[in-house]
């Protein structure tokens, strides 16, 4: 059965990586492989039709998340705001390097902690392709760079809620825990991404590496705040990390290299320029009520308005795109643009998020049959279960793979949240079968699922779409898939560390 349970993720990198088709192709035809496995585990038609239902819901969800994200970015490319920042943005450096550091690091940091849900590559990848980066490279920094604030993200979420309704006592441990190993990760990502963007897109080695004094200045003061924030609880580490990290990495500028890098890329045609205040005020008001909309009382406010759909709710008031739609509005109020343009702005969103609907349903159905798999006639634990269950190691070994598992799960699910749902109760019970302390394992897990955000394929899916840019998936996994990996064997390796002292 082990390799029935393999085999809807060899066809994911079958398809989509070695043999490189269209998403929509490979994930549709991963798609009837993962329904054909689903049969041989004698799974219900009835319990198909609820994991289809809630696919089909959450790329519901996810749709008008891309649709909302578009849309502001096509208004504020209309009023002259992203020219603005763009401009403002390129006085602080002209340096790809510096800004894909405090855009796609630490920016990225600040909306993961207040929203996470897909926004922060949404927001951030557009950014920098007005800033000049090439598509390709714009999404996948961005990805990169939403990575250590995800266990964190949505003001605690994947540990508060993805751990905590297990493990409620385990929360206070696991987030000092976890802040501590990514943390430590934490201090070299702006230096690899920085690595990791210069070598792919052009630059050499030397121009790869000249930015390390700034990227480890920068990221070992973001990272104190980071570990010293979670003491405060699971609710802040990400969103002060973010805040400290972008203030550190402006006021830090001068540390960078003298000579300038910046990856050939013809930019958009020069737009109208807004004033600042203009400009900055719809991305900071988005900003607040991300956080705002995050705070406990205010979001039992804002899900009492609840749509079922399905297996799944629909929480309409709570979700960032009526968060998208206000910072747009208060944008065309304050460039007082024609409606035309506002139409015309609805219309290019529209078209993104079309393109995408059947690669984002494929994966999402194929990741809710996954995650149903365990409702079965046949008697047998979860596909994602089943595979976890096989691992059969020596203590410090399993230490080493625990962030894997953690991983595994975000890139199917692409959720840190969902990750930690589905294998937390497995790391927990090997932790205690192998005499591991299952806070330390827990630990892992979760680290491993915010690394594996970064290979999340519907993640990829709706980042590309905000910039229109499709059918680059394998690109995209190609230039992510190394990094996510290494970082979750050197965060196994921490592990070990702390297990021995």
């Amino acid at each position: 059965m082990l390799i029935l349970a393999i085999l809807p993720f060899a066809a994911v990198i079958l398809f989509l990586l070695i043999l490189r088709w269209p998403s929509w192709k490979a994930m549709s035809a991963s798609l009837i492989v993962t329904l054909i496995v689903g049969h041989f585990w004698k799974m219900t038609l009835n319990t198909a039709k609820d994991a289809a239902s809630k696919g089909l819901a959450i790329t519901v969800e996810i749709l008008f998340l891309i649709f909302g994200a578009i849309f502001l970015l096509e208004i504020l490319k209309r009023t002259g705001a992203m020219a603005t920042l763009t401009h403002r943005l390129g006085k602080i450096t002209k340096d790809h390097r510096i800004q894909a550091i405090i855009i796609a690091v630490m920016f990225v940091a600040l909306i993961e902690g207040a929203a996470g849900f897909g926004t922060p590559a949404a927001l951030a990848a557009p950014i920098l392709v007005s800033l000049g980066f090439q598509p390709l490279a714009a999404i996948s920094v961005s990805l990169m760079g939403d990575t250590i604030p995800t266990t964190f993200g949505a003001l605690g979420t994947p540990i508060i809620y993805g751990l905590g309704s297990s493990f409620p006592e385990l929360v206070e441990p696991v987030t000092l825990t976890a802040a501590l190993i990514l943390g430590i990760l934490g201090l070299l990502l702006p230096s690899l991404v920085v690595y990791i963007m210069t070598r792919k897109f052009g630059g050499t080695k030397k121009q790869a590496l000249e930015t390390i004094p700034y990227s480890v200045t920068v990221s070992l003061i973001t990272m104190t705040a980071y570990y010293a924030s979670s003491f405060l609880g699971a609710e802040l580490p990400a969103v002060v990390a973010g805040i400290v990290g972008i203030a550190a990495g402006i006021l830090l500028v001068k540390l960078s290299p003298k000579k300038a890098w910046k990856m050939q890329h013809k930019t958009e045609k020069k737009q109208p320029i807004a004033s600042l205040a203009s400009s900055i005020i719809p991305y900071v008001l988005l900003a607040s009520l991300l956080i705002i909309t995050r705070i406990p009382h205010v979001k039992q406010i804002l899900t009492i308005t609840a749509i079922p759909l399905g297996p799944h709710t629909f929480y309409p008031l709570y979700h960032p795109f009526i968060l998208f739609l206000i910072a747009a509005f208060v944008a065309v109020i304050l460039q007082r643009i024609q409606t035309k343009e506002i139409v015309q702005a609805g219309k290019q969103a529209l078209n993104k998020a079309k393109a995408v609907i059947i690669p984002l349903l494929a994966v999402l159905i194929l990741v809710q049959i996954l995650q149903y798999s365990y409702i079965n006639n046949a008697g047998l634990p979860g596909i994602p279960q089943l595979i976890a269950q096989s691992i059969k190691l020596p203590a410090i070994l399993y230490l080493l793979i625990a962030p894997l598992i953690g991983g595994f799960g975000a890139f199917i699910a692409g959720s840190n949240t969902v990750s930690n749902l589905l294998f937390g109760q497995i790391q927990y019970t090997t932790a205690t079968q192998l005499n591991i302390d299952p806070s330390l394992i827990l630990s892992l897990q979760t680290a491993g699922g915010a690394l594996g955000n970064m290979v999340a394929i519907h993640n990829i899916i709706a980042a590309s779409a905000v910039l229109g840019l499709y059918n680059q998936e394998a690109k995209i996994l190609k230039i992510t898939a190394i990094p996510a990996i290494t970082l979750c064997l050197l965060a196994g390796v921490i592990g070990i560390i702390l297990h021995l002292t």
